[in-house]
């Protein structure tokens, strides 16, 4: 049996999340813009990547499972908020993260 199981961000998410290079993460681009609710902003792009890790880690070793955790990243400061002629210092993100146990496609 395959799953997928998209996952909350907590402490041992975030350090998993923080253990991908950042040569790993694959722009993307949305054909459509989508709204943001949080940003209240339309976004047309973000970012994707996937490290293995072990989910469930709190759970006897028999329950826990090594898996793909897949991540989606998006930018968290909104284009309003740099002053014109400004970059911002540095970004920050905002993830959504699933794990699965299915392999990877072949490119």
């Amino acid at each position: 049996m395959r799953f997928s199981i998209t996952t909350r961000m907590n402490a041992s998410v975030e350090a998993t999340i923080a253990r991908i290079d950042e040569d790993a993460w694959t722009p993307i681009t949305y054909p459509q813009a989508v709204w943001d609710e949080e940003g209240q902003r339309w976004i047309s792009d973000a970012e994707t990547a996937e490290i293995r890790c072990t989910a469930f880690p709190s759970k006897p070793k028999r329950q826990q499972v090594t898996t793909r955790l897949i991540v989606r990243r998006g930018k968290r400061l909104s284009a309003g908020t740099v002053p014109a002629g400004q970059g911002a210092l540095f970004d920050t993100w905002r993830h959504h993260a699933a794990f699965t146990d299915s392999t990877p496609r072949s490119p």
